[in-house]
């Protein structure tokens, strides 16, 4: 995909490639919608947005990924990195995550588990919003960098 666009409701099912190439792809999560990625792959430049109610599972997914407004619920592997925007938020209920690529949670913007781990291994991870519930861990392969004046609240 090239430019912006937006979607409702997309599945990409085992051998399935969707390129983002500049601009960004928005995800409407609206009437039920959610994005489905059954051992496909989405990589590129260009910003997955994920807006309203919405619902990724993250493998293969090396594209970065921006959580704009409403609540996203999200388990898996992200390969790229993650901005969770003011007024938005992630969660990661029953559910393990892990951030390859950098991690921005801005303020006003939560990630928020009950249970299971948050694994962040990018080299950047800034704090402006907040974190809690859950086990938040470091899994960085050389230096990582924690910044921000958010709160961390693990259980």
């Amino acid at each position: 995909m090239t430019g912006a666009q937006s979607v409702l409701g997309l599945t990409i099912n085992t051998g399935g490639v969707l390129t983002l190439s500049g601009g960004s792809t928005i995800h409407n999560g609206r009437h039920g919608r959610e994005f489905v990625l059954w051992w496909g792959t989405v990589n590129g430049t260009g910003i997955f947005r994920s807006q309203g109610i919405t619902s990724l599972s993250f493998s293969n997914f090396t594209a970065p990924v921006e959580i704009v407004s409403g609540t996203t619920t999200a388990n898996g592997t992200l390969g790229g990195s993650l901005t969770i925007l003011s007024g938005a938020t992630l969660n990661t209920t029953n559910q393990t995550i892990t951030v390859n690529g950098d991690l921005n949670v801005n303020a006003g913007g939560i990630v928020t588990k009950t249970s299971n781990s948050f694994n962040a291994g990018g080299a950047n991870i800034v704090n402006n919003g907040t974190i809690t519930g859950g086990s938040f861990n470091f899994l960085g392969t050389g230096i990582q960098n924690f910044s921000g004046s958010g709160s961390l609240q693990p259980r």
